[in-house]
């Protein structure tokens, strides 16, 4: 008959064994942790025990030395130790409960308290009506000593009345109060035990079996994936005009509440989307039909107000198909459901390669959910400036500059802090990049390059003989001022008004640009799809340079004009 071995069986709790790395993904995190034990020849048990919330299918197990890990399990046993003595203490706050709500009861304090009440009422009311003269009462009789005497002994008596009343108030206010307190704080100690008996009640712990032929030491490494972790890029963007460097902080703002605390820990950010999994998505097929005609309405309002002001605008757009209007209210009604999603949750662009980022130097982050920022990566770019000024909007320049991005890096979408010469000027947010592509960023408004937008001057004039027209001529100048120590190239735009309708004619008169043909223009000068004019200037160190718009609008005499604008039209 063969000889069964014992089992040799061995127990560590999981926070005695050294965390050596974490890898924070966007909503989880894999937390490594090493273990150095002696085994007996034969099997051996190893106890993991008090093991956070992990998720159960994650856990691996990788071994240096001379065994062979046959089995790993992750199990939950219920702990009945302490639940003879727990359930003992919670009849006795249960008893302890009902006592002081009988004895709560039983005091009638609340009615203690009325009485109480209409007793001083009874005795205010009485020193009013004896203060007052009693009719027939005459001048002389409050100058004898005898009601002099009478008010004294009055006093006195409603002085000690009214003192032993507002005792009586004091002492059944606190009975009433302690006893209230004492259910309170009895409650409390209930609710306590309840959440830590049933926490208690499991103890999770990870079961590693292994075999070795010999008396031998191994080494293990144990990975498991928790929940309630997450990371988010920032980035600091510090702009140096002088030198012409940008230089791009990139960091990870990393939060945890996964129950235990990383501390002094190798920390790496994974730009991986775990939830996405490895399955091939499913393309389906994409279907078209003509939807029911909209029905127009001769009278509609908006927001219960009349739009009769604003049909001319309606008009504009009522060329619209009914498909695309069907469509443009299926997205309004969409407003409110997409209105909670948080805008800064960091979402993966699918078509990026996903990366893992290795902090320089250990990281502690605590189980506390609040953010922590470490350092990814710093950056030492050399961009392409310009500036950029929409001065009809916003009379300054703002600040642009085209980069590639030559590290190895992922820059992932997030907000970013804007730096001019370390001067905070904004925040922005940075779309996606990958290594080696080209991204513009907005650095925002530079006080160096000096933008004047002056009032536009109007000339009105008359047309024709039978059909009178109104000519209005337009004449609007722009002056950018550069005050660095540097040339500078600025994009200048402005408008030029479209017309709608054949009755009003556009003519523009400079700068000249062949509006058939815009494309042949200067190269300094361009008419763009949207209709905006625009200038390419350089203008070097401390020099100024004035662009001139003018135009011509032509429309009948007995015609009001109305004038609005609609972003994104051409």
């Amino acid at each position: 008959m063969a000889q069964v071995s014992e089992m040799n069986c061995l127990y560590v709790k999981a926070a005695d064994c050294p965390m050596t790395k974490v890898t924070v993904y966007t909503d989880r995190a894999e937390v490594c942790r090493r273990h150095e034990c002696k085994l007996k020849s034969g099997k051996n048990e190893l106890h993991v025990t008090h093991f956070v919330e992990a998720d159960e299918d994650s856990i691996r197990v990788e071994g240096h030395g001379k065994a062979t890990i046959a089995e790993v399990s992750f199990q939950s046993k219920q702990n009945k130790d302490k639940e003879p003595a727990m359930m003992e203490e919670e009849k006795a706050l249960k008893d302890e409960i009902e006592k002081l709500t009988a004895e709560l009861k039983e005091g009638q304090f609340e009615s203690q308290l009325c009485v109480l009440g209409k007793q001083k009422d009874i005795l205010d009311r009485f020193a009013n009506t004896a203060s007052s003269p009693g009719q027939g009462s005459s001048n002389e009789s409050f100058l004898k000593a005898e009601y002099f005497q009478g008010v004294r002994d009055f006093l006195h008596q409603y002085k000690d009345l009214g003192r032993q009343l507002d005792t009586e108030k004091f002492d059944v206010e606190n009975k009433r109060d302690a006893l209230t307190k004492k259910i309170t704080d009895t409650q409390q100690k209930l609710e306590q035990l309840l959440a830590d008996r049933n926490s208690g009640r499991e103890k999770k712990e990870c079961i590693i079996v292994l075999e070795a032929e010999e008396e031998t030491n191994v080494t293990l490494a144990i990975s498991y994936i928790v929940y309630g972790a997450s990371w988010t890029p920032l980035y600091d963007l510090r702009m140096f005009p002088v030198e012409g460097t940008l230089k791009i902080t990139y960091y990870g703002v990393i939060s945890q509440s996964s129950g235990e605390d990383w501390t002094d820990v190798q920390v790496s950010l994974s730009t991986a989307e775990p939830v996405l999994g490895g399955s091939i998505p499913i393309l389906a097929q994409t279907q078209l039909s003509v939807a029911a005609p909209v029905q127009a309405q001769a009278n509609y309002s908006w927001r219960g107000l009349k739009a009769k002001a604003s049909a001319p605008r309606m008009r504009a757009s009522s060329h619209m198909d009914a498909p695309m209007m069907q469509m443009c209210v299926m997205e309004d009604s969409c407003m409110e459901y997409r209105e909670p999603l948080n805008v800064d949750t960091l979402k993966i662009t699918e078509g990026l390669t996903s990366a893992t980022y290795e902090i320089a130097r250990p990281s502690t982050i605590p189980s506390d959910a609040s953010p922590h920022k470490v350092t990814v990566a710093t950056l030492d770019t050399k961009p392409t400036l310009s500036y950029l000024t929409v001065p009809s909007k916003v009379a300054h320049a703002f600040l642009k500059a085209k980069v590639v991005n030559t590290s190895s890096y992922i820059l992932l979408p997030g907000p970013t802090n804007i730096f001019l010469d370390n001067t905070s000027v904004g925040k922005a947010h940075l779309s996606s990049v990958a290594p080696q592509e080209e991204f513009e960023c907005s650095l925002g408004v530079d006080p160096g390059v000096r933008v004047e937008y002056r009032p536009a001057s109007e000339v009105k004039s008359s047309s024709g003989l039978i059909s009178k027209a109104t000519v209005i001529q337009h004449r609007q100048v722009i002056q950018v001022k550069n005050t660095h120590a540097y040339a500078v190239e600025v994009k200048v735009r402005d408008n030029l008004p479209r017309s709608r309708d054949e009755r009003i004619k556009v003519k523009l008169l400079e700068p000249v640009i062949d509006v058939k043909k815009p494309e042949k223009a200067a190269k300094d000068v361009v008419l763009t799809l949207e209709n905006h004019v625009e200038w390419d200037l350089t203008i070097p160190s401390m020099e100024k340079s004035e662009v001139v718009l003018v135009y011509t609008v032509e429309h009948p005499s007995d015609s009001v004009l109305e004038t609005y604008e609609v972003l994104g039209a051409k």
